[in-house]
């Protein structure tokens, strides 16, 4: 709810008129002559007025600041009528949103409340879309762990004992993922390690056969551009190498072409046993999602409108303004401190626009000039 400051002086003059036990008729005295400061001169265009004036027909000026929850601070100036509960006048009230967030303190003076100065309209909340694609990849193991565990190592996170997983990128940026297969105190480990690409180009990976007999280590290519280069770390850089201790491990990069790297490592086998071979193909489909995204919800520097008649609200902030919309400032000036001893601004302003409410309902401002003032922290 918000804060309602109260001018004193003499905007408006009450007499409480004390009946004391008897019902003798009491001459009332004379209503107040002086002219008022506060103004409303508003005419609608279907050429109906609306004319208020603060200290005539119980009218007052409330004036008020108050910080939302996005730390903006909204300073106000409402005509409305004092003690009403039930059938009431209309009010008017005017809003100028500050020109700056505070999160950490109070407003300071409005400066940018100035003569000359135009104001936009606060514009009703905006929610603009944004589609963000995804990638969902798909791997698949062509490995056969005989019962032995299966490793799979995306950059930093490690999944095991899942033969197909399935991951999701939020971009189509190339990425390291290793399969390991096995276990070395068994005799039968491997390790293969691709580098995933997500823009259509050939996958290349590299797998490594054997000769049982002579124990000879060939790696195979699979994908890429030819010509490779082989890296064993051993030293050796042809496609084969010979090794002579079964159960020695051995491991291979080979880059193609165009920079692409593959690699895999084996454990060799005693002759006449079977290659333990990690390897994974992996497929991936593109996924789009749209989503909401707040235009900007600060709207800084603007003013709204607001005007309450027969319980009715219609305000200028519940749909965009037609063109020639405007709020123009032509003089302000230091003013006396209200109740609550705030400071207050007086503002002449010049308006036109329109006001929306429920159901569709409009009400168009031809033109209107207002002398009224807002509240500010010391």
């Amino acid at each position: 709810m918000r804060k309602q400051f109260f001018k004193p002086g003499n905007i408006l003059l009450f007499l409480l008129l004390l009946i004391a036990g008897s019902c003798e008729e009491k001459e009332l005295p004379p209503p107040v002559t002086e002219d008022p400061i506060f103004t409303l001169d508003l005419q609608w265009e279907d050429g109906a007025s609306l004319d208020l004036s603060a200290g005539e027909n119980r009218y007052y000026l409330h004036t008020a600041f108050e910080k939302d929850l996005l730390d903006v601070v909204e300073f106000s100036g409402r005509f409305a009528q004092l003690d009403c509960l039930n059938e009431c006048e209309p009010s008017f009230a005017i809003y100028f949103r500050d020109d700056e967030s505070s999160p950490s303190g109070q407003a300071d003076f409005p400066d940018f409340i100035s003569p000359g100065n135009g104001f936009a309209f606060r514009k009703p909340p905006e929610m603009n879309f944004d589609t963000l694609l995804s990638y969902r990849v798909k791997f698949q193991s062509t490995t056969d762990p005989g019962g032995l565990p299966l490793y799979w190592i995306f950059e930093d996170t490690t999944i095991n004992l899942i033969p197909n997983p399935e991951i999701l990128r939020d971009n189509e940026d190339p990425f390291p993922v290793c399969l390991q297969s096995g276990n070395p105190a068994q005799g039968c480990y491997s390790e293969n390690c691709q580098t995933v690409v997500l823009d259509n180009s050939p996958g290349f990976s590299v797998t490594i056969t054997n000769d049982s007999n002579a124990l000879i280590l060939n790696a195979i290519p699979i994908g890429g551009q030819a010509p490779y280069i082989y890296q064993w770390d051993n030293g050796a850089q042809g496609p084969s190498i010979q090794v002579f201790l079964p159960g020695s491990a051995h491991c291979v990069t080979v880059t193609d072409t165009a920079g692409k790297t593959a690699s895999t490592c084996v454990q060799a086998p005693a002759p006449g046993t079977t290659l333990c071979v990690a390897g994974f193909t992996y497929q991936y489909n593109p996924e789009y999602e749209i989503v909401p995204i707040p235009g900007d919800s600060l709207q800084l520097k603007t003013v709204v409108l607001e005007y309450i008649a027969d319980g009715l609200v219609f305000r200028s902030d519940l749909q965009p303004q037609p063109p020639g919309a405007y709020f123009v400032i032509d003089e302000t000036e230091l003013y006396e401190p209200n109740e609550n001893g705030f400071s207050t601004l007086l503002i002449r302003a010049r308006f036109s626009g329109s006001l929306f409410g429920a159901n569709g309902a409009v009400r168009k401002v031809e033109e209107a000039s207002v002398v009224f003032a807002v509240a500010y922290p010391d």
